[in-house]
């Protein structure tokens, strides 16, 4: 029998320790980087106990979980043949969620917590060496990584230090786990509020549009009802900017978008209730408009609607007057590409503005004003103004 020399045999065992403890850093990393991942706590729980069954050459590794006062329970497990344990190693086989281990590979009875280590009670005959460590997420022990062995062996230091590595990284899984569950969770309180707000929110957009349609009928009916022309045409004029917030409660129960208005297809609506509120097509007079794609924010598309409503009228009122027939025409475009900035042109082929502006333009101009626009008024012929106003 040749005896090997003390140095090649010191030099057999630093290079077996460089090996092992690249091995183990190796594996430390390989598991770090999956619990990074989207992985399952589960499945990581149960990638560490294949991990440590492997590098440590060990039968039977498990996590028990603390789940009530009464000790420990199963949670993942694996279990592999070696050739200490026969003379052909065969496959590992794996257990999860409280399967069992099998015959002679059992879980170490009477655990408790007992301030941040683990006391241990009598192991089944069959286990005659193990290596446990805590599992703490940092608020509490959640449970205990264990490594069973049916026959005589040892763990050295650095073996000792893996196990405790894997149920550090194990611990940090935990709680990122359970941070995760907790935010997910308030995610899922705050999107049910939103869903219960935006279903009120509906209901309460359905009573105010029913509301200010009954408003609308009545002060239109008023307005044919009385014999004096100054209250019929305060009538009227409450009347058309009634419909014109009613048109904008329509147009908000048919989108899903509850921040911003399209206010091109709000003018859409707009100009059709117009057409039927101010009877065009019996005098014959087109109403007509060309649009491009503008978002306004709800208050803005109130303000600048009724403001619409109102020189529609007026055009509708005034610009035809001792003739049959007549065209206005709405255009509605953005400034410029990025810009946030958008026009709105409304002009008929009548005779012309003439005399100082009433009382229903300088509200016009206010109402603009007061939303961030500016209203001028463009050369001819006939009347021709143009809104420009912030859009989103």
């Amino acid at each position: 029998m040749r005896i090997m020399p003390k140095a090649d045999a010191l030099e057999a065992f630093v290079l077996g320790l460089s090996e092992q403890s690249y091995r183990h850093q190796s594996a430390i990393a390989l598991l770090a980087d999956r619990a990074l991942g989207d992985i399952e706590l589960d499945a990581l729980l149960l990638e560490a106990c294949q991990l440590c069954a492997d590098v440590l050459d060990v039968p039977a590794v498990r996590v028990l979980e603390f789940r009530d006062a009464c000790g420990l329970a199963l949670r993942c497990a694996a279990r592999r043949d070696t050739a200490a344990v026969t003379a052909e190693p065969r496959a590992m086989s794996v257990s999860a969620g409280g399967g069992s281990l099998g015959a002679g590979f059992a879980v170490a009875g009477g655990m408790a917590r007992a301030g941040g280590s683990m006391k241990a009670g009598a192991l089944k005959p069959r286990v005659l060496a193990s290596a446990s460590a805590m599992i703490d997420d940092g608020l509490e022990q959640f449970g205990v990584l264990e490594l069973d062995c049916p026959y005589t062996r040892e763990f050295s230091e650095p073996e000792v230090d893996f196990i405790a590595a894997i149920a550090r990284l194990l611990g940090r899984a935990v709680a990122r786990t359970r941070e995760r569950d907790a935010l997910r969770q308030a995610n899922d309180a705050l999107a049910a509020e939103a869903e219960e707000a935006r279903m009120l929110l509906r209901e309460l957009s359905h009573r105010v549009r029913n509301d200010l349609q009954m408003l609308e009928a009545q002060t239109y009916l008023e307005a044919r009802n009385t014999q004096d022309p100054a209250s019929r045409q305060g009538f009227g004029t409450l009347a058309r900017r009634v419909m014109a917030l009613a048109a904008l409660y329509d147009h908000l129960l048919a989108t899903h978008e509850p921040q911003l208005v399209a206010f091109d297809d709000y003018l859409s609506m707009l100009c059709v209730r117009v057409q039927d509120a101010q009877d065009l097509a019996g005098r014959d007079v087109v109403l007509e408009l060309s649009t491009q794609p503008v978002w306004l924010s709800q208050e803005n598309a109130v303000g600048f609607g009724i403001a619409t409503n109102e020189l529609i009228a007026n055009a509708a009122e005034h610009a035809f007057v001792g003739r049959s027939g007549g065209r206005i025409r709405l255009q509605l475009a953005q400034a410029a590409p990025g810009s946030h900035r958008a026009s709105l042109t409304i002009a008929d082929d009548g005779r012309g503005a003439e005399g100082p502006e009433g009382d229903g333009m300088t509200f016009v101009r206010r109402l603009i004003g007061h939303h961030g626009g500016t209203v001028h008024r463009m050369p001819g012929p006939g009347t021709n103004w143009r809104i420009e106003f912030p859009c989103a």
